[in-house]
């Protein structure tokens, strides 16, 4: 059983956190782990859309962002 101070401090991280849920399509865990990146898939999915997101806001004032989707994949597209 957790402690109050445990569980104060799930509440805390669960708070200040975004937790997403995504579906992917089967076969994309093994595709991650075959690259050997050395971390977990939570962590490569959460470091490459938060790479994405910085890009696409450093580029918003200089470009209009179309998002497509295309077999069961999503294309960005950065359009002047």
């Amino acid at each position: 059983m957790a402690t109050e101070a445990q569980k104060r401090a799930v509440r805390k991280y669960e708070n200040s956190n975004y937790r997403l849920n995504i579906v992917f399509p089967k076969g994309t865990k093994e595709r991650i782990e075959k690259l050997g990146l050395g971390k977990s898939n939570s962590a490569f999915i959460r470091d490459v859309v938060l790479s994405e997101l910085n890009r696409l806001e450093k580029n918003k004032n200089n470009a209009h962002i179309r998002l497509t989707y295309n077999a069961h994949r999503y294309i960005i597209k950065t359009v002047k």
